[in-house]
């Protein structure tokens, strides 16, 4: 019996090359039923989202950030089983 394949999460914001605040919110979709996780592009874990009804997600910053430019990706969990991580998601925080 062959293992089950999710797909990955959509990020929908921050878009790709965005310029965000100190405090910036990653917003996406995914399957309902699903938990997604956000990390910085080195598996440092931002947080862990269930998917809502809508099949929207949000995980927001509980700290305000460093000005600078990052690289995030995501990946969901539906019954066990991870997606891959989405390609990495570049944007600056100004302020």
């Amino acid at each position: 019996m062959s293992t089950p394949i999710v797909d990955k999460p959509e990020i929908i914001l921050p878009t790709e090359g965005a310029e965000e605040s100190l405090r910036p919110t990653f917003i996406g979709t995914a399957i309902i039923g699903g938990k997604v996780t956000v990390a910085l592009h080195d598996g440092t874990v931002l947080g862990s989202v269930d998917v809502m009804s809508s099949g929207q997600w949000q995980v927001p910053s509980l700290s305000s950030w460093e000005k600078g430019k990052y690289k995030v990706k995501a990946r969901q969990n539906v019954g066990g089983v991870d997606s891959e991580w989405t390609e990495l998601r570049t944007f600056t925080v100004v302020g």
